[in-house]
């Protein structure tokens, strides 16, 4: 036994030494912030701070659930940008909707726009061409957040740094001009745009003005100058000249973006105007120890929570409450509070394993009183607004859920990245928005009762001859699954034993 240790530590360190490469000549890193390399009065400025100067204090607000809008809201806001751009993804794919991004990027470059462009490591081991190529461009600086040590393999790294590397940045913004951001669920790949053959996301970004503004802008300086980043240009080498990278330019896809850029001219954004908070983690988190006696007391939501007095609803792709996630629960359904979760079910995950450790804590739910609703395999789970931008949608084989929103007593909501899970509340920093807007809130409400029966399942716990208390996926009140609705044999022991592993909750 001691042999096959010593064969596998050796085996590692072969291919971590066999990936050693020579790194670039090393650049000194420039704090800089939101501030600097700023122009006023500029065509968003123009258009949008009469707007702000007549609800001061205020946050003016739109949401966006169609993923076609949602991409053509960024790239005409971008078309806009006359000063600075801010960018903070997870990642960005080489997909047809990255490259369309990375080309506004870097047309707004070539008219003198200065761009700070920040992304999680996560995928670029395999997805840096397209940044590279941005980074070789006098206007367009590119930092990576907790980046693996490229002197080494990825996987030996896994091992023996799990616990820091896995730690990453989720946070997702795009800030034009000082003056507009979006925050949201959504990164840069087909997926969330409507665009992948396989599978898109039913997501929600938030497109908003005003002095919030300002708070993500500081928040991205955080990261922007913090420790845990680096320059790309460190990290890859840079080259004037990307040939793989031109070539990925090609067959872009075609995202009209003409009714957001007429609505800009006409100041028609569909503003509503509320008071909101800015919930924003900070890089430093990565650092910080667990306390795994606290789950959502960790986060500034836990107030909005303890606040509620009637009912909460909740959106999340991936949840995982853990055991003392359960006993807040129990705690707000002592309290009388209706506790409501819509999550994917394991035909619509995109991530089996976090759904393995999603399976203990179903019952747990259910006996405590909690709605809990699986979605079903259909094309698109989010339908809220009317869609405004007009390209070719791409159905998928499946929908999935990715957003991410949390309605409290009809008259508050959080729009952002987080997920109920250990990974969002202990492991990775994140962002979104807390808006008090009882209007909106109803309608999310309104959409939820009027679609919950046609695109999700009800789970619910039945005494059957035979198995006694089992597991099952209402479809209507007299119908009934008692297996995994649309999923085969092996996914299903599959996802028993993946259940049963200690690290399933934490799904590292």
């Amino acid at each position: 036994m001691r042999k096959v240790s010593i064969f596998i530590v050796f085996f590692t360190l072969f291919v971590g030494l066999a990936a050693c490469s020579t790194l670039p000549e090393k650049k000194v890193k420039q704090d800089s912030n939101y501030l600097q390399n700023y122009r006023e009065n500029t065509y968003l400025e123009q258009k949008l701070s009469p707007l702000v100067k007549k609800h001061p204090k205020k946050t003016g607000f739109f949401l966006l659930e169609n993923g076609l809008d949602a991409f053509a809201v960024r790239t005409a806001l971008i078309k806009k940008a006359e000063s600075k751009i801010d960018i903070q993804y997870y990642m960005i794919h080489e997909d047809q909707s990255g490259r369309a991004f990375f080309s506004v990027i870097k047309q707004a470059a070539d008219r003198g726009v200065k761009i700070r462009l920040l992304i999680d490591d996560i995928h670029l081991d395999n997805e840096s061409s397209l940044l590279k190529d941005a980074a070789a461009h006098t206007n367009i600086e590119v930092r990576v957040f907790n980046p693996f040590d490229r002197r080494i393999s990825r996987y030996p790294q896994f091992a023996f740094r799990l616990g820091k590397i896995t730690r990453r940045m989720h946070n997702k913004s795009l800030t034009i001009d000082n003056q507009i951001s979006i925050v949201g669920g959504r990164n840069i790949a087909d997926e969330y745009f409507q665009l992948n053959k396989k599978v898109n996301f039913g997501d929600v970004d938030a497109v908003f003005i005003g002095p919030l503004v300002q708070e993500v802008s500081k928040s991205f300086d955080d990261y922007w100058n913090s420790e845990e980043v680096e320059l790309l240009a460190n990290l890859e080498h840079i080259s004037a000249h990307s040939t793989q990278s031109n070539l990925l330019m090609n067959n872009i896809i075609a995202v009209d973006d003409s009714y957001y850029i007429d609505a800009l001219d006409k100041q028609a954004f569909p503003f509503s105007w509320a008071n909101a908070q800015l919930i924003a983690d900070k890089p430093e988190k990565i650092h910080k120890r667990r306390d795994k006696k606290q789950f959502i007391k960790e986060t500034e939501l836990y107030p909005y929570i303890q606040a509620v007095k009637k009912e909460i609803l909740i959106f999340t792709p991936y949840l995982v409450p853990t055991d003392v996630g359960i006993q807040h629960i129990k705690q707000l359904r002592k309290r009388g509070i209706k506790v409501t979760f819509v999550t994917n079910s394991l035909a619509t995950t995109d991530v089996p394993f976090v759904h393995a450790g999603y399976m203990n804590y179903r019952k747990k739910l259910i006996n405590l009183g909690v709605n809990l609703y699986e979605l079903k395999k259909t094309d698109m789970p989010l339908t809220l607004f009317k869609a405004h931008a007009k390209g070719k949608k791409v159905r998928a084989k499946k929908g999935s859920l990715h957003a991410k929103l949390i309605v409290f007593d009809r008259e508050v909501f959080y729009v952002g990245s987080m997920n109920i899970d250990p990974r969002s509340i202990y492991e990775n920093t994140e962002l979104g928005l807390v808006i008090q807007s009882p209007d909106v809130s109803e309608l999310i409400y309104q959409w939820f009762e009027k679609n919950v029966g046609n695109i999700t399942y009800k789970m619910d716990l039945k005494n059957l001859s035979g198995r006694g208390e089992t597991l099952i996926w209402r479809n209507s009140k007299k119908s009934f699954l008692i297996k995994e609705p649309r999923t085969r044999l092996f996914g299903r022991i599959w996802m028993d034993f993946l259940s049963g592993l200690p690290v399933a909750e934490k799904h590292l």
